[in-house]
Protein backbone atom coordinates (compact mmCIF):
# COMPACT_ATOMS: atom_id res chain seq x y z
CA UNK A 1 0.00 0.00 0.00
CA UNK A 2 0.94 3.47 -0.70
CA UNK A 3 2.21 5.42 2.20
CA UNK A 4 0.85 8.86 0.90
CA UNK A 5 0.58 12.61 1.92
CA UNK A 6 -1.65 15.10 0.45
CA UNK A 7 0.86 16.90 -2.18
CA UNK A 8 1.26 20.24 -4.12
CA UNK A 9 1.99 19.40 -8.05
CA UNK A 10 4.19 21.71 -9.18
CA UNK A 11 6.38 21.17 -12.55
CA UNK A 12 9.38 22.00 -11.37
CA UNK A 13 13.40 20.97 -11.77
CA UNK A 14 17.00 21.25 -10.23
CA UNK A 15 19.90 23.59 -9.60
CA UNK A 16 21.90 26.56 -11.24
CA UNK A 17 24.30 27.64 -8.50
CA UNK A 18 27.94 26.82 -7.65
CA UNK A 19 28.19 23.47 -5.98
CA UNK A 20 30.96 21.20 -5.04
CA UNK A 21 33.64 20.10 -7.59
CA UNK A 22 36.18 16.70 -7.96
CA UNK A 23 36.84 15.26 -4.85
CA UNK A 24 40.09 14.33 -3.37
CA UNK A 25 41.44 12.16 -0.73
CA UNK A 26 40.29 13.28 2.33
CA UNK A 27 43.14 12.74 4.35
CA UNK A 28 44.13 15.12 7.30
CA UNK A 29 41.13 17.18 6.73
CA UNK A 30 38.96 14.23 8.75
CA UNK A 31 40.42 15.93 11.94
CA UNK A 32 38.90 13.86 14.43
CA UNK A 33 36.96 11.62 11.89
CA UNK A 34 38.13 8.41 9.92
CA UNK A 35 39.07 8.90 6.47
CA UNK A 36 36.69 6.71 4.36
CA UNK A 37 37.77 6.34 0.97
CA UNK A 38 37.02 9.83 -0.23
CA UNK A 39 35.29 10.77 2.86
CA UNK A 40 35.03 11.87 6.36
CA UNK A 41 32.97 9.22 8.61
CA UNK A 42 32.68 10.00 12.54
CA UNK A 43 31.84 7.51 15.01
CA UNK A 44 29.81 8.65 17.57
CA UNK A 45 25.80 9.33 17.55
CA UNK A 46 25.45 12.23 19.36
CA UNK A 47 23.05 15.48 19.57
CA UNK A 48 24.05 17.86 16.32
CA UNK A 49 26.04 20.99 17.93
CA UNK A 50 23.10 24.08 18.50
CA UNK A 51 20.41 21.95 16.53
CA UNK A 52 17.70 18.93 17.13
CA UNK A 53 19.71 16.74 14.78
CA UNK A 54 20.99 13.61 15.97
CA UNK A 55 24.25 12.20 13.83
CA UNK A 56 24.87 8.70 12.95
CA UNK A 57 27.29 9.33 10.47
CA UNK A 58 29.80 12.91 10.07
CA UNK A 59 30.57 13.18 6.19
CA UNK A 60 32.19 15.51 4.59
CA UNK A 61 33.10 16.16 0.86
CA UNK A 62 36.33 17.70 -0.08
CA UNK A 63 36.20 21.46 -0.78
CA UNK A 64 36.50 22.90 -4.42
CA UNK A 65 38.82 25.64 -5.18
CA UNK A 66 38.13 29.25 -4.00
CA UNK A 67 36.84 30.21 -7.71
CA UNK A 68 38.80 30.02 -10.84
CA UNK A 69 41.55 32.40 -11.00
CA UNK A 70 42.32 34.51 -14.16
CA UNK A 71 44.63 32.38 -15.78
CA UNK A 72 45.12 33.88 -18.63
CA UNK A 73 49.17 33.38 -19.36
CA UNK A 74 48.68 29.14 -18.73
CA UNK A 75 46.12 29.07 -21.46
CA UNK A 76 47.98 31.13 -23.82
CA UNK A 77 50.48 28.22 -23.37
CA UNK A 78 48.02 26.07 -24.94
CA UNK A 79 46.13 27.93 -27.04
CA UNK A 80 47.79 27.32 -30.82
CA UNK A 81 47.36 22.94 -30.06
CA UNK A 82 43.58 24.33 -29.55
CA UNK A 83 43.65 25.81 -33.18
CA UNK A 84 41.82 28.91 -34.01
CA UNK A 85 38.66 29.92 -31.20
CA UNK A 86 35.69 29.10 -32.25
CA UNK A 87 32.14 31.46 -33.05
CA UNK A 88 29.88 32.36 -30.72
CA UNK A 89 28.72 29.72 -28.06
CA UNK A 90 25.31 27.93 -28.86
CA UNK A 91 24.02 27.25 -25.01
CA UNK A 92 22.03 24.14 -26.03
CA UNK A 93 25.19 22.96 -28.14
CA UNK A 94 27.84 23.87 -25.55
CA UNK A 95 26.19 24.45 -21.96
CA UNK A 96 23.07 22.40 -21.54
CA UNK A 97 21.93 19.41 -23.86
CA UNK A 98 17.79 19.38 -23.81
CA UNK A 99 17.79 17.49 -27.81
CA UNK A 100 15.42 14.59 -27.06
CA UNK A 101 18.29 12.25 -29.16
CA UNK A 102 20.38 12.82 -26.76
CA UNK A 103 18.20 12.69 -23.26
CA UNK A 104 15.42 10.03 -24.79
CA UNK A 105 17.72 8.31 -26.03
CA UNK A 106 18.75 5.13 -22.54
CA UNK A 107 21.84 4.59 -24.74
CA UNK A 108 22.89 7.79 -24.42
CA UNK A 109 22.06 8.77 -20.97
CA UNK A 110 19.66 7.67 -18.98
CA UNK A 111 18.80 6.82 -14.70
CA UNK A 112 20.07 3.34 -15.23
CA UNK A 113 23.10 4.56 -17.00
CA UNK A 114 23.90 7.34 -14.28
CA UNK A 115 23.21 4.85 -11.62
CA UNK A 116 25.76 2.37 -12.94
CA UNK A 117 28.28 5.29 -13.45
CA UNK A 118 27.58 6.45 -9.81
CA UNK A 119 27.91 2.55 -7.80
CA UNK A 120 30.39 0.59 -7.28
CA UNK A 121 28.66 -2.88 -8.97
CA UNK A 122 28.24 -1.08 -12.16
CA UNK A 123 24.39 -1.33 -12.15
CA UNK A 124 23.20 0.56 -9.78
CA UNK A 125 20.02 -1.27 -8.37
CA UNK A 126 21.30 -1.77 -5.02
CA UNK A 127 22.53 1.31 -4.07
CA UNK A 128 19.11 3.01 -5.80
CA UNK A 129 16.38 1.21 -3.92
CA UNK A 130 19.02 1.82 -0.47
CA UNK A 131 18.74 5.43 -1.02
CA UNK A 132 14.96 5.37 -1.50
CA UNK A 133 14.87 4.36 1.52
CA UNK A 134 17.10 6.26 3.35
CA UNK A 135 14.60 9.38 2.97
CA UNK A 136 12.94 7.86 5.73
CA UNK A 137 15.53 6.59 8.09
CA UNK A 138 17.62 9.20 8.45
CA UNK A 139 17.66 10.74 11.48
CA UNK A 140 17.79 14.77 10.79
CA UNK A 141 14.40 14.48 8.44
CA UNK A 142 12.14 11.96 7.65
CA UNK A 143 10.39 11.61 4.07
CA UNK A 144 9.17 8.28 3.63
CA UNK A 145 7.22 8.38 0.26
CA UNK A 146 10.53 7.75 -1.85
CA UNK A 147 9.79 3.73 -0.62
CA UNK A 148 7.21 3.83 -2.02
CA UNK A 149 8.83 4.08 -5.48
CA UNK A 150 11.11 1.49 -4.23
CA UNK A 151 8.61 -0.70 -2.97
CA UNK A 152 6.62 -0.24 -6.56
CA UNK A 153 10.39 -1.65 -8.35
CA UNK A 154 10.26 -4.66 -6.46
CA UNK A 155 7.19 -5.56 -7.01
CA UNK A 156 7.09 -4.57 -11.13
CA UNK A 157 11.10 -5.21 -12.01
CA UNK A 158 11.36 -7.95 -8.78
CA UNK A 159 12.81 -8.50 -5.39
CA UNK A 160 16.09 -7.88 -6.47
CA UNK A 161 17.23 -4.69 -7.09
CA UNK A 162 20.59 -5.62 -8.38
CA UNK A 163 18.44 -6.63 -11.37
CA UNK A 164 16.13 -4.18 -12.10
CA UNK A 165 15.70 -2.23 -15.37
CA UNK A 166 16.37 1.26 -14.02
CA UNK A 167 15.15 2.42 -17.69
CA UNK A 168 11.80 1.47 -16.36
CA UNK A 169 11.99 3.30 -13.22
CA UNK A 170 9.64 6.24 -13.14
CA UNK A 171 12.41 8.56 -14.02
CA UNK A 172 12.88 10.83 -17.27
CA UNK A 173 15.95 12.82 -17.88
CA UNK A 174 15.66 16.65 -18.10
CA UNK A 175 19.03 17.72 -19.12
CA UNK A 176 22.71 17.44 -19.21
CA UNK A 177 24.13 20.42 -17.82
CA UNK A 178 28.20 21.40 -18.86
CA UNK A 179 29.37 23.37 -15.73
CA UNK A 180 32.99 24.50 -17.42
CA UNK A 181 32.13 27.67 -15.35
CA UNK A 182 33.30 25.69 -12.47
CA UNK A 183 36.63 25.06 -13.62
CA UNK A 184 39.51 25.31 -11.10
CA UNK A 185 43.26 23.72 -10.13
CA UNK A 186 42.42 19.83 -10.00
CA UNK A 187 39.44 19.51 -12.60
CA UNK A 188 37.54 21.42 -15.67
CA UNK A 189 33.76 21.77 -14.24
CA UNK A 190 31.19 19.80 -13.73
CA UNK A 191 29.47 17.40 -15.99
CA UNK A 192 25.62 17.08 -14.37
CA UNK A 193 22.70 14.70 -15.31
CA UNK A 194 19.16 15.95 -14.06
CA UNK A 195 16.14 13.88 -13.48
CA UNK A 196 12.48 14.59 -12.91
CA UNK A 197 10.06 11.45 -11.65
CA UNK A 198 6.98 10.52 -13.51
CA UNK A 199 5.49 8.65 -10.86
CA UNK A 200 1.84 9.66 -10.52
CA UNK A 201 1.72 10.70 -6.96
CA UNK A 202 5.94 10.70 -5.40
CA UNK A 203 6.22 13.94 -6.88
CA UNK A 204 8.00 16.48 -7.60
CA UNK A 205 11.28 14.76 -7.10
CA UNK A 206 14.07 15.27 -8.70
CA UNK A 207 17.61 14.21 -8.47
CA UNK A 208 21.04 15.78 -10.13
CA UNK A 209 23.90 13.58 -10.49
CA UNK A 210 27.71 15.55 -10.70
CA UNK A 211 30.22 14.05 -12.34
CA UNK A 212 33.98 16.23 -12.94
CA UNK A 213 35.41 17.32 -16.15
CA UNK A 214 39.02 17.01 -16.70
CA UNK A 215 41.16 17.61 -19.63
CA UNK A 216 41.73 15.07 -22.47
CA UNK A 217 45.60 13.58 -21.85
CA UNK A 218 46.67 14.89 -25.01
CA UNK A 219 45.76 18.46 -23.53
CA UNK A 220 46.38 18.51 -20.38
CA UNK A 221 44.88 21.83 -19.73
CA UNK A 222 41.07 23.21 -19.06
CA UNK A 223 41.39 25.75 -22.04
CA UNK A 224 41.12 22.74 -24.96
CA UNK A 225 38.26 21.36 -23.06
CA UNK A 226 36.53 25.13 -23.23
CA UNK A 227 37.23 25.37 -26.71
CA UNK A 228 36.28 21.33 -26.94
CA UNK A 229 33.08 22.87 -25.85
CA UNK A 230 32.33 25.51 -27.52
CA UNK A 231 33.23 23.60 -30.94
CA UNK A 232 29.68 22.06 -30.29
CA UNK A 233 28.07 24.94 -31.44
CA UNK A 234 29.49 24.80 -34.70
CA UNK A 235 28.71 20.82 -35.53
CA UNK A 236 26.12 19.40 -37.59
CA UNK A 237 23.16 17.81 -35.83
CA UNK A 238 24.57 14.54 -36.78
CA UNK A 239 28.01 15.37 -35.61
CA UNK A 240 26.80 16.59 -32.51
CA UNK A 241 25.33 13.67 -31.66
CA UNK A 242 28.60 11.70 -31.98
CA UNK A 243 30.33 14.05 -29.71
CA UNK A 244 27.22 14.15 -26.82
CA UNK A 245 28.15 10.81 -27.11
CA UNK A 246 31.85 10.92 -26.71
CA UNK A 247 31.16 13.02 -23.84
CA UNK A 248 28.96 11.28 -21.84
CA UNK A 249 30.99 7.98 -22.16
CA UNK A 250 34.40 9.94 -20.72
CA UNK A 251 32.48 11.31 -17.64
CA UNK A 252 30.31 8.68 -16.43
CA UNK A 253 32.19 6.89 -15.01
CA UNK A 254 32.60 5.80 -11.34
CA UNK A 255 36.19 7.74 -10.85
CA UNK A 256 34.55 11.00 -12.07
CA UNK A 257 31.11 10.33 -9.75
CA UNK A 258 31.13 13.49 -7.18
CA UNK A 259 27.73 13.66 -5.65
CA UNK A 260 23.89 13.48 -6.08
CA UNK A 261 21.87 16.04 -4.90
CA UNK A 262 17.63 15.86 -4.52
CA UNK A 263 15.21 18.75 -4.43
CA UNK A 264 11.66 17.11 -3.35
CA UNK A 265 8.38 18.38 -2.20
CA UNK A 266 6.53 15.24 -1.32
CA UNK A 267 5.67 16.45 1.88
CA UNK A 268 6.13 20.14 3.02
CA UNK A 269 7.84 22.19 2.44
CA UNK A 270 10.73 21.90 0.10
CA UNK A 271 13.80 20.13 1.04
CA UNK A 272 17.36 19.52 -0.98
CA UNK A 273 19.93 17.40 0.45
CA UNK A 274 23.44 16.23 -1.14
CA UNK A 275 24.50 12.65 -1.05
CA UNK A 276 28.15 11.50 -0.94
CA UNK A 277 29.60 8.06 -1.40
CA UNK A 278 31.07 6.67 2.09
CA UNK A 279 31.54 3.65 3.24
CA UNK A 280 28.52 1.05 4.32
CA UNK A 281 29.16 0.49 7.86
CA UNK A 282 26.15 -2.41 8.18
CA UNK A 283 26.91 -5.68 8.50
CA UNK A 284 23.86 -6.98 6.79
CA UNK A 285 24.47 -5.38 3.64
CA UNK A 286 27.91 -4.36 3.23
CA UNK A 287 28.94 -7.56 1.45
CA UNK A 288 26.74 -6.66 -1.69
CA UNK A 289 26.47 -3.28 -1.01
CA UNK A 290 30.38 -1.76 -0.05
CA UNK A 291 29.18 1.88 -0.11
CA UNK A 292 26.28 3.80 0.54
CA UNK A 293 25.32 7.08 0.06
CA UNK A 294 24.95 9.52 2.69
CA UNK A 295 23.85 13.35 3.20
CA UNK A 296 26.84 15.80 4.20
CA UNK A 297 26.65 19.31 5.56
CA UNK A 298 25.50 21.20 2.41
CA UNK A 299 28.00 22.92 0.33
CA UNK A 300 27.96 26.82 0.54
CA UNK A 301 24.77 26.65 2.42
CA UNK A 302 24.26 28.45 5.72
CA UNK A 303 22.39 26.95 8.98
CA UNK A 304 19.91 29.88 9.37
CA UNK A 305 17.79 27.94 11.68
CA UNK A 306 20.69 26.06 13.87
CA UNK A 307 22.98 29.93 13.82
CA UNK A 308 19.73 31.92 14.90
CA UNK A 309 19.18 30.33 18.16
CA UNK A 310 22.72 31.62 19.54
CA UNK A 311 25.09 29.76 22.01
CA UNK A 312 28.68 29.39 21.17
CA UNK A 313 28.28 27.81 17.78
CA UNK A 314 26.67 31.38 16.77
CA UNK A 315 29.14 33.30 18.42
CA UNK A 316 31.97 31.37 16.46
CA UNK A 317 29.82 31.94 13.34
CA UNK A 318 29.59 35.97 13.78
CA UNK A 319 33.66 35.98 14.43
CA UNK A 320 34.34 34.19 11.34
CA UNK A 321 31.49 36.87 9.31
CA UNK A 322 33.87 39.82 10.87
CA UNK A 323 37.11 38.71 9.90
CA UNK A 324 36.24 37.65 6.80
CA UNK A 325 32.95 40.37 5.83
CA UNK A 326 35.16 41.50 2.45
CA UNK A 327 35.40 38.01 0.47
CA UNK A 328 31.98 37.12 2.35
CA UNK A 329 30.47 40.17 0.49
CA UNK A 330 32.20 39.22 -2.76
CA UNK A 331 31.42 35.57 -2.19
CA UNK A 332 34.75 34.28 -3.11
CA UNK A 333 34.77 32.50 0.59
CA UNK A 334 34.34 28.69 1.48
CA UNK A 335 31.67 28.59 4.31
CA UNK A 336 33.18 26.60 7.11
CA UNK A 337 31.38 22.95 7.31
CA UNK A 338 30.94 23.44 11.10
CA UNK A 339 28.27 26.73 10.23
CA UNK A 340 26.07 24.40 7.77
CA UNK A 341 23.02 22.26 8.06
CA UNK A 342 23.20 18.50 6.97
CA UNK A 343 19.83 19.62 4.83
CA UNK A 344 17.76 22.50 3.62
CA UNK A 345 14.13 23.65 3.05
CA UNK A 346 12.67 26.39 1.01
CA UNK A 347 9.17 27.11 2.51
CA UNK A 348 6.66 28.25 -0.45
CA UNK A 349 4.12 29.92 1.15
CA UNK A 350 5.33 31.22 4.38
CA UNK A 351 8.41 33.81 4.40
CA UNK A 352 12.11 32.42 4.62
CA UNK A 353 13.94 33.01 7.86
CA UNK A 354 16.78 34.43 6.96
CA UNK A 355 20.08 34.28 9.28
CA UNK A 356 20.63 36.73 11.81
CA UNK A 357 23.77 39.39 11.78
CA UNK A 358 22.21 41.56 14.73
CA UNK A 359 24.88 41.04 17.28
CA UNK A 360 27.31 41.48 14.56
CA UNK A 361 29.94 44.84 14.75
CA UNK A 362 27.68 47.64 13.23
CA UNK A 363 29.98 49.33 11.35
CA UNK A 364 31.10 46.18 9.64
CA UNK A 365 26.82 45.86 8.68
CA UNK A 366 27.38 49.96 7.70
CA UNK A 367 30.48 49.51 5.33
CA UNK A 368 29.02 45.85 3.42
CA UNK A 369 24.84 46.52 3.90
CA UNK A 370 24.28 43.94 1.55
CA UNK A 371 26.44 41.11 3.60
CA UNK A 372 23.81 39.02 4.89
CA UNK A 373 22.14 38.77 1.48
CA UNK A 374 25.47 38.11 -0.03
CA UNK A 375 26.66 35.16 2.67
CA UNK A 376 23.02 33.44 1.89
CA UNK A 377 22.75 33.68 -1.95
CA UNK A 378 25.62 31.14 -2.58
CA UNK A 379 23.76 28.30 -0.84
CA UNK A 380 20.95 26.83 -3.59
CA UNK A 381 18.26 27.02 -1.45
CA UNK A 382 18.18 30.62 -1.96
CA UNK A 383 20.02 31.49 -4.98
CA UNK A 384 17.01 28.94 -6.47
CA UNK A 385 14.27 31.14 -4.53
CA UNK A 386 15.13 35.08 -4.33
CA UNK A 387 13.43 35.50 -8.14
CA UNK A 388 12.45 32.11 -9.12
CA UNK A 389 11.02 28.63 -8.20
CA UNK A 390 13.53 26.19 -6.11
CA UNK A 391 14.23 24.31 -9.15
CA UNK A 392 15.25 25.82 -12.69
CA UNK A 393 14.94 22.97 -15.26
CA UNK A 394 11.39 21.88 -15.79
CA UNK A 395 10.00 18.57 -16.05
CA UNK A 396 9.15 19.79 -19.59
CA UNK A 397 12.77 20.56 -20.23
CA UNK A 398 12.04 24.44 -20.21
CA UNK A 399 13.84 26.74 -18.00
CA UNK A 400 13.18 29.04 -15.03
CA UNK A 401 13.44 33.05 -15.92
CA UNK A 402 16.54 32.48 -13.42
CA UNK A 403 17.98 29.86 -15.65
CA UNK A 404 17.69 31.49 -18.35
CA UNK A 405 19.70 34.70 -17.55
CA UNK A 406 22.31 32.00 -16.39
CA UNK A 407 22.90 30.30 -19.38
CA UNK A 408 23.69 33.44 -20.83
CA UNK A 409 26.17 34.35 -18.66
CA UNK A 410 27.81 31.08 -18.53
CA UNK A 411 27.95 31.65 -22.28
CA UNK A 412 29.09 35.47 -22.30
CA UNK A 413 31.98 33.27 -19.68
CA UNK A 414 32.51 30.53 -22.31
CA UNK A 415 33.07 32.44 -25.04
CA UNK A 416 35.38 35.38 -23.53
CA UNK A 417 37.48 32.25 -22.48
CA UNK A 418 38.01 30.98 -25.49
CA UNK A 419 38.12 33.96 -27.48
CA UNK A 420 40.54 36.56 -25.41
CA UNK A 421 42.48 32.83 -23.79
CA UNK A 422 41.63 34.48 -20.32
CA UNK A 423 39.48 32.97 -17.52
CA UNK A 424 37.42 35.05 -15.56
CA UNK A 425 37.19 34.98 -12.02
CA UNK A 426 34.10 33.44 -10.74
CA UNK A 427 32.09 33.71 -7.44
CA UNK A 428 30.44 31.33 -5.78
CA UNK A 429 26.30 31.69 -6.70
CA UNK A 430 24.73 33.31 -9.19
CA UNK A 431 27.17 33.78 -12.36
CA UNK A 432 24.43 36.54 -13.94
CA UNK A 433 25.39 40.51 -13.32
CA UNK A 434 23.67 42.05 -10.64
CA UNK A 435 21.03 38.51 -9.26
CA UNK A 436 17.97 39.30 -7.19
CA UNK A 437 19.23 39.40 -3.92
CA UNK A 438 17.05 37.58 -1.11
CA UNK A 439 15.03 39.82 1.35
Amino acid sequence: MLRTRSVIIITLALLACTEAPEPAPCGSACRDAECAGDACVGTDASPDANTDMMVVADVSIPEPDVGPADVGESDAQHAADAGPPPGPVDRERSLVWIDPAIVDDPEMVSLARTMSAASDDRHGGRLFDWTLRRFGTTPFSVREDQANIADELRTTLGPDPSTWDLTQAPFIVTAVHLRIDLAGEQHCGEFRVSFSTTHAVVQPFHLIFLFSMVPQPESGDCYSHAVRLARLSEMTHADFLVAARELLDEHLTPERFIIMETGEFTFFPWEWRQWVRVQNTDPETVAALPFVLENPRLFQTVDAEGLNRGGARTRAFLSWVAENAAAINARTILIPEEFRPRFATAPTAIPRTPVSLYDLDPAISWRYPDLRKNLEIIGCPVCHTADAEFVQTNADRTFSEFYDKELDARAEFLDTWVQTRRRSAVPFGPLQRDPVLPD
